[in-house]
């Protein structure tokens, strides 16, 4: 890319001031008033909050301006302390960045070819107490051979990071195969594979209209002793300031913008959108085309139907549903549900005379469907 000739040098130079400029906008902190600052306020909620621990740009002497050049390791992978992760250049040189300590590498913020700043984060390990030779950080396999489970299978195929074992289904009898993936059994199985090297599940139960059952599934695959990494779709776009959770699913053409924080085992579906500064909680889900305008946030287990739009800075809380179509203009509380094409707040009008149609039974207080 020619980084290394006087007029890639003249280029960081020129951005230099720039960079520095935009670094004074913190995502989570606006007070906060250098890169560096900034790094050290995402570090101290990371421990507190998730247990995750930064991998950030080094700070040298003699530069404070790097390009990421590329990794050498891939979202998921197990990783040992002081395993080399990544290479920076600056200038003609080559930086080598290191792992703080051991875990699975659970998010990554940018991509080779962007220009960093010294101390800024560029991605972050999950910290587990198993050990390195636990499991074959490329081996993953999917529970749940449905209509999501599919399209996950081609998903993972597509972005090329892992190697699909086979797949986890009641329903389906062993050694049957899926799109040419084999069907490993039911549930019984995931001990056994476990005890193969097997560590790192995807959960293909989509869940709609019942976030729990996909819950469940989480539990069942936590409990067997899984991981949970986050995909996304090559033709998916997260801005590099974008969290995503372990067990995030970012499908086709969807979009998750800067500062967005997808929360744990969260799905945003084809062609959905998350502008900036969303926050999405525990297991929601953003139907196909679904808009979050800025600022939006989403308590857990809340689903949001398809082409439905949320107006900015919006709260919607825990288990609500939002129907096809929906529009919101105002919050919402838990357990609410938006009928499908209908606008909240409800006009005060009876349904009757044509007011908008909600109730408030929780989903959370449906019976579970397997």
């Amino acid at each position: 890319m020619g980084y290394g000739l006087p007029a890639g040098r003249t280029f960081l130079r020129n951005i230099s001031s720039a960079l520095r400029a935009s670094a004074l906008i913190a995502c989570r902190s606006p007070g906060v008033l250098s890169p560096g600052g900034f790094a050290r306020v995402m570090n101290s909620w990371y421990k507190k909050n998730m247990q995750f621990v930064p991998v950030c740009v080094p700070s040298l002497a003699s530069s404070e301006i790097f390009v990421l050049k590329e990794w050498q390791v891939r979202e998921g992978m197990w990783l040992l302390a002081g395993q080399p992760v990544a290479t920076l250049l600056s200038g003609v040189e080559e930086i080598p960045v290191f792992a703080p300590q051991s875990g699975s590498l659970a998010g990554v913020h940018h991509h080779p070819g962007e220009v960093l700043l010294a101390g800024a984060v560029i991605g972050w390990i999950q910290q587990s107490d198993y050990t390195s030779g636990d499991y074959d950080p490329d081996a993953v396999l999917v529970y749940g051979g449905g209509g999501h489970g599919q399209v996950l299978l081609e998903l993972i195929r597509q972005a090329g990071h892992f190697r699909l074992v086979g797949v986890v289904d009641d329903r389906l009898s062993r050694g049957e195969t899926l799109l040419g993936v084999p069907v490993l059994g039911g549930a019984e199985c995931l001990a056994e594979w476990r005890r193969k090297g097997v560590g790192l599940a995807v959960n293909g139960v989509g869940g709609i209209g019942n976030p729990l059952a996909r819950e469940g599934v989480f539990t069942q695959l936590e409990q067997a002793g899984y991981f949970f990494p986050t995909l996304v779709h090559p033709r998916a776009l997260v801005e590099p300031a974008a969290i995503l959770h372990p067990g995030a699913q970012v499908l086709a053409m969807a979009y998750v913008g800067p500062c967005v924080e997808v929360g744990f085992g969260s799905l945003i579906n084809v062609g959905a959108i998350a502008s900036h500064h969303c926050r999405l909680g525990r297991v929601t889900n953003l139907s196909p085309g679904a808009t979050l305008a800025g600022g939006v946030s989403l308590g857990d287990y809340t689903q949001v139907g398809m082409q439905a739009t949320i107006n900015v800075n919006i709260r919607i809380g825990k288990h609500c549903l939002i129907g096809n179509g929906a529009t919101v203009k105002a919050d919402v509380p838990d357990g609410t549900r938006v009928r499908a094409g209908h606008i909240w707040p409800p006009l005060h009008s009876s349904s009757q005379s044509g007011g908008t149609y909600v109730s408030q039974d929780s989903p959370a207080n449906s019976p579970a469907q397997p």
